[in-house]
């Protein structure tokens, strides 16, 4: 396998003329395909893939925040592990992002003001409405990604937010309140579902999200023509431009499969060519522009290191061409 380098001190980034960044990454680094394909063999924990997987990129997303807080014996490893110029996105944890989590999971002083009834406490999972109790799980999980912010290693805090997160004035005050519990860090906001998208209402929504300092994710995902999942987009509230990449599986909205399904896509080389305009004007627009492949294992690395090698040949035409003038 041949690697693509864009950038001789940031691995997986390149910069134009304007000094503009471009980086490419994966969502979680833990499973990127099988032994031999992009991990050699001989690596097999996730600290050493970590590693191994910052020769090649310079950010990535941690997905595991999700579901719980990150320990800090392993945000200490991961800094140790990986450059000083890297960056580490977190996935907002599942109670900031309407979706439905596990109560067992929780820390014991968050379990202990949930005031769960009898046939709550019986369910795997519940949905937190309570605002006390969401500015709660925010302080916990915000002491918890603290020594990254502190080692100037976090980059966005990303709110995924499910399709059943409809364009309307409560939802549009929830994200007004994440904004405010996660005081001055760097917000990324994805929408689920397209009425945010809508053409009567987008422009006032990204009006919203730049008011509030708020970063516009810009999803590539399967499409069904109607407001089920967000088009694509490319469009910047900040000075960050932040993509990510699902993939286009026709297993996105079934249910009662594995949702590692709804991810397994591989992007042909003409799908990553059609991307890589769109992308390279944003890069033309944002401060930094963020490429995040969320299509999962093998196939993500695969993707990543395909565009990489593609704007390879971009900015190394463009180079030939300023040189001849």
């Amino acid at each position: 396998m041949v690697f693509a380098i864009t950038c001789p001190t940031l691995p997986g980034c390149s910069r134009n003329t304007n000094n503009n960044m471009l980086c490419l990454g994966t969502s979680s680094w833990t499973n990127l395909g099988n032994k031999g394909e992009f991990y050699p063999k001989r690596i097999t924990g996730p600290r050493e893939k970590l590693q191994y997987y910052s020769k090649y990129f310079s950010n990535v997303e941690i997905e595991s925040s999700r579901y719980c807080f990150p320990e800090q014996k392993n945000i200490r490893s991961w800094i140790y592990r990986t450059p000083s110029h890297f960056t580490f996105h977190v996935r907002a944890h599942a109670a900031l992002t309407a979706h439905a989590v596990s109560h067992k999971k929780l820390p014991e002083k968050i379990s202990s003001i949930l005031n769960l009834g009898p046939e709550e406490k019986k369910k795997d999972y519940i949905f937190i409405n309570d605002r006390r109790v969401i500015e709660a799980i925010a302080v916990e999980f915000l002491k918890s990604i603290e020594l990254l912010r502190r080692m100037k290693k976090l980059g966005h805090i990303v709110f995924q937010f499910p399709t059943w997160f409809y364009l309307n004035q409560t939802n549009i005050d929830h994200i007004r309140m994440c904004r405010e519990i996660m005081n001055d860090l760097p917000l990324a906001v994805e929408f689920g579902h397209g009425s945010w998208l809508q053409d009567s209402y987008r422009n006032k929504v990204f009006d919203f999200l730049e008011r509030n300092g708020i970063t516009y994710v810009i999803p590539d995902e399967t499409q069904y023509g109607n407001l089920s999942t967000v088009p694509f987009f490319p469009h910047i509230t900040t000075e960050t431009a932040y993509v990510r990449l699902h993939g286009r599986s026709q297993n996105w909205l079934k249910k009662e499969i594995d949702p590692v399904l709804r991810y397994d896509y591989l992007y042909s080389e003409e799908e990553i060519g059609e991307l890589v305009l769109p992308i390279l004007k944003l890069h033309e627009e944002a401060r930094t522009t963020f490429v995040i492949f969320n299509n999962k294992a093998g196939a993500a690395v695969q993707n990543a290191l395909m565009m990489s090698s593609m704007l390879d040949k971009v900015f190394t035409h463009q180079k030939d061409m300023e040189s001849t003038y």
